[in-house]
């Protein structure tokens, strides 16, 4: 009688032992894996490989241009952040303006660069649905602590209507920590993308995608 007992009561001490190494086994996976399908949720938009082709062109034509104009684009950088934008229709440049289409308005950035490389610069950027091109600091890390902060990013021009795409693209990027990974002289380029997907109905759609690389200064 009393070995029956003994014997149900280690099936008891089995079975306790392998629901608790069960239990353990889910949390772990709860406190890893979670967190982690949310940080890729998070971040499937930011340096993709197509937006990241699209930074790396963006930085050729700048980079293979005449040292004047590598210095122009690097004496944009006033603060922690400037923002390359379309420039208005109404604004015309022979060099880049498609005479097809009188509508399609120069790019400031295009407008930079050498005769040579503006009309293609303009062309990539629109067949590219490029909206704005940022230049920052190499080091992101005091650029981190402004876009996320509202009182701090009121304060700069360029973060006062910042989005909150690019804020989170900001928030988790790197922070290239200057000890380690920081090159004298050198900027960033966060480059921002618009998709329209018409599968969705998710705000008609559209969608940003964003990537960056690093700029080197002339040579």
């Amino acid at each position: 009688m009393s070995r029956k007992l003994g014997e149900k009561g280690f099936a008891l001490a089995e079975t306790l032992v392998c629901a608790l190494f069960v239990a353990a086994i889910f949390v772990i996976i709860f406190e890893n894996y979670i967190p982690l399908m949310g940080k890729y949720n998070r971040t499937e938009n930011y340096d993709d490989l197509d937006s990241k082709y699209i930074a790396f062109y963006i930085k050729t034509f700048i980079e293979t241009d005449t040292a004047n104009v590598i210095n122009s684009v690097h004496a944009k950088l006033t603060g922690q952040m400037y923002t390359f934008k379309p420039l208005d229709n109404t604004v015309k440049d022979d060099d880049i303006t498609d005479k097809a289409d009188p509508t399609v308005g120069p790019f400031e950035l295009c407008t930079l660069l050498s005769k040579e490389n503006k009309q293609k610069c303009q062309y990539f950027i629109d067949e590219s649905n490029i909206t704005s091109v940022y230049l920052v600091d190499y080091c992101t890390k005091d650029l981190k602590e402004k876009a996320i902060n509202p009182v701090e990013a009121s304060k700069h021009d360029d973060l006062k209507n910042i989005s909150v795409p690019l804020q989170l693209y900001i928030e988790n990027m790197p922070n290239y920590d200057a000890t380690k990974n920081y090159k004298v002289g050198y900027k960033r380029l966060i480059v921002e993308i618009k998709h329209v997907d018409k599968k969705t109905d998710d705000s008609n759609g559209v969608y940003y995608s964003y990537a960056s690389i690093e700029l080197r200064p002339a040579k």
